[in-house]
């Protein structure tokens, strides 16, 4: 009998089959809170930062259509390359996939898995031109902190709420220099893959 997430036994059957697979792959997986009592969730990830959530969920409208997509932890410049297939062309943190029953979803995330780390998933010029536009945003920051800095003032909301004190508006501003320097490091050593995570934005 063919597996289904309309099923509870399959699901809960399904949800350990693809964890001991994605272990066995190299990647870590987690169990996230369930959104309802019909789902089981779970969160593949691979070190570098790349992470898909997998749900099955017996009260899917399509049922055993799995919609994936791939997405980059905000503390990593990992860039998805065109081996990846449908990846974002603006800033290349999601790439999507589908896939149709649960074989094919296996087939879908051990190639993945495979793929990025292997490399082939990286692209270390795309990551360069994300801690490129990294970098502008903190000269961006910089500049809009440095008269807050010098007045003492803070930050509010737009209903006039404080947003952030003096004190941590300053703390940011000092930081961004160490944060544009490690972005510079990471650009000079050409973005390899193992340095493109651990930033603090």
């Amino acid at each position: 009998m063919q597996l289904t997430e309309k099923r509870k036994a399959d699901r809960a059957k399904m949800a350990d089959i693809l964890e001991a697979l994605a272990t066995e792959k190299g990647a870590k997986v987690t169990r996230p809170d369930s959104l309802h009592p019909r789902e089981i969730r779970l969160k593949i990830e691979v070190e570098g930062g790349p992470y898909v959530h997998v749900e099955f969920d017996g009260s899917a409208p399509s049922p055993d259509y799995y919609d994936l997509t791939w997405n980059v932890d905000h503390g990593s410049l990992w860039a998805f390359s065109s081996a990846f297939g449908d990846v974002n062309a603006y800033h290349f943190t999601k790439a999507s996939r589908a896939a149709k029953g649960f074989t094919a979803l296996c087939n879908v995330i051990a190639d993945d898995i495979e793929t990025l780390l292997s490399g082939r998933g990286y692209c270390a010029e795309r990551a360069m031109k994300r801690a490129r536009d990294k970098i502008e945003l903190e000269r961006d920051g910089m500049d809009y902190a440095k008269s807050l800095v010098g007045a003492g003032q803070g930050t509010k909301w737009a209903d006039g709420r404080e947003c952030e004190s003096p004190e941590q508006v300053r703390a940011a501003y000092e930081a961004m220099p160490g944060r544009i320097a490690k972005l510079e490091a990471f650009i000079a050593a050409s973005a390899p893959r193992e340095a493109c995570t651990g930033f603090d934005w």
